[in-house]
């Protein structure tokens, strides 16, 4: 048995449209719906923002890069 996470949504017409991995075609499969702030789906806690936001202090410094990566030439 395999556990699989996918993330969709649910359309105003309230249907959910999954595209699952090839590996589970003509496979038999138990869905479980789980409802999840948008904002957690992408990992970010819902108030991260406002923690965050205005919070960097002093200059923005970034160092120009000294070696560049040689790549062959294209015919």
């Amino acid at each position: 048995m395999e556990t699989v996470t996918l993330y969709s949504h649910v359309g105003a017409d309230g249907f959910l449209h999954l595209k699952v991995p090839d590996a589970l075609i003509n496979t038999d499969c138990k869905i479980i719906l789980q409802s999840i702030d948008s904002k957690e789906s992408l990992g970010w806690n819902s108030d991260f923002l406002k923690k965050t936001y205005g919070t960097w202090e002093g200059e923005f410094v970034r160092d120009q890069p000294t070696e560049y990566e040689q790549r062959e030439e294209w015919p």
